[in-house]
């Protein structure tokens, strides 16, 4: 694992400092980070449509989050920076520490990547659960990734033939087929 020295040391930390956290190891997996997937393979319990994890006492933050929260504690402001991933089709995934209001165009200049609108599509977040973006959109507090691939001619929808496929590529675990004859 290569996390092995990070979660090591966080785990000794706990014990030393943080005695009310417990560090919890899971594999990694796409996508797991999304909050209430995090929440259903930690408690094994899927929340209802309705519900998030804090409606039953449980606080789920990223690693980010949290030292922006160190930062604004002990400094009483919050970074300048945000800490946020450059991935896309054909791209080594690179973490870069970019200015608070400054460009996509100049995060993804960070990670030595050179796009244009022209030829790319551009989402903040991931591949699947990531919004539509640009190269003009300003990375704020929250964007926690920039997702690029090539841009391509939109190919015709086609008819589902229910193959169930797309379910595991859903992060809900939704059975789209079975969503749409219920509409």
């Amino acid at each position: 694992r290569s996390y092995a020295p990070a979660v090591a040391a966080l785990i000794k930390l706990c014990e030393r400092e943080l005695s009310v956290l417990e560090p919890l190891w899971l594999e990694r997996g796409y996508p797991s980070g999304d909050e209430r997937n995090l929440y259903r393979l930690i408690t094994g319990v899927q929340l209802a449509a309705e519900e998030y994890p804090g409606d039953h006492g449980i606080l789920v933050l990223n690693v980010a989050t949290v030292a922006a929260l160190g930062a604004l504690a002990t400094d009483g402001q919050l970074p300048a920076t945000r800490r946020l991933t450059v991935h896309g089709q054909g791209i080594v995934p690179t973490v870069v520490d970019a200015v608070v209001g400054s460009s996509f165009a100049e995060a993804i200049a960070l990670a030595g990547i050179g796009v244009n609108e022209q030829h790319s599509e551009v989402t903040a977040g991931g591949a699947m659960m990531g919004r539509p973006a640009s190269l003009q959109t300003p990375v704020a507090h929250a964007t926690t990734a920039i997702y690029i691939e090539p841009r391509t001619e939109a190919s015709a929808p086609a008819a589902c033939v229910r193959c169930q496929r797309c379910v595991p590529a859903c992060p809900q675990a939704l059975a789209v087929s079975d969503l749409v004859t219920r509409m």
